[in-house]
């Protein structure tokens, strides 16, 4: 189990916590900064981006998101819920705890995508 007791109090592992600290700081450094400048470029946003004239995604919110998926995988951040030999953070049954933690953290920004996996 992920949590860990001290004082009576519940709480994340120093491990979940370690990771959480992590992920916010990814979030905070490379994805807002991202977002503010889909924004200023007016292509919509990672959750409601315009279409081009095919009525696809623009391809700048399409190449945003798979560049946060390039810079998460690097940092070691990609789909932490997915097992190591398929590509991802090799989080198991009993460390769901880490997921929820960064699910909660990530809210509805572009950091969702380093849980995703597109398909162009």
């Amino acid at each position: 189990m992920t949590t860990n007791i001290q004082n009576g109090a519940i709480g994340p592992s120093a491990r979940v916590a370690e990771y959480t600290a992590r992920f916010q700081t990814f979030l905070d450094t490379k994805v807002v900064p991202l977002e503010k400048d889909l924004k200023c470029r007016n292509v919509g946003t990672v959750w409601q981006p315009h279409l081009d004239q095919s009525g696809r995604m623009h391809s700048v919110i399409w190449e945003a998101r798979r560049e946060v998926q390039r810079q998460s995988a690097a940092a070691g951040l990609y789909a932490p819920h997915i097992r190591s030999e398929f590509g991802g953070g090799g989080a198991r049954a009993h460390r769901g705890r880490r997921s929820g933690e960064v699910f909660r953290a990530v809210g509805r920004g572009a950091g969702h995508v380093c849980f995703r996996q597109y398909r162009a």
